[in-house]
């Protein structure tokens, strides 16, 4: 993974104002018109979409964002080289995970019991 430079560039602080102000102005726009009647509900909900997209896309054009993309780049790529458990070996991990969950909250429970009795068999025994 590298990335051009490792000096972050005045053009990345702007646009990191830009995604700022998106996100900002998303927030304020689906606060401010969340009582007009005549803002319906879908005209909010696309124009925070619309800016959460254009800041994601800002964003994106940012050392930082090109670093994150690289590394979402190759995620899909490791993704793609792992093997799947097929549904038998699914629902058969998943019994064991059950059946040991059970025996280890029995095995508390009984401990619980256990020393519960002890502890009121010594107060009694002093008491």
């Amino acid at each position: 993974m590298s990335v051009e430079s490792k000096k972050t560039s005045p053009l990345d602080y702007l646009l990191w104002i830009f995604v700022a102000a998106a996100l900002v102005a998303a927030v304020w726009g689906n606060d401010h018109y969340t009582d007009d009647p005549n803002f319906p509900w879908y005209f909010r909900l696309a124009g925070v979409v619309l800016l959460a997209l254009a800041a994601v896309g800002l964003a994106s054009l940012t050392r930082k964002g090109k670093y994150i993309n690289q590394l979402r780049k190759e995620s899909l790529v490791e993704i793609k080289k792992v093997i799947w458990p097929n549904r038998q070996e699914t629902t058969q991990t998943t019994l064991v995970v059950i059946v040991a969950t059970v025996i280890v909250a029995i095995m508390i429970a009984v401990m619980d019991w256990v020393l519960s009795s002890g502890m009121s068999a010594l107060l009694n025994l002093n008491g």
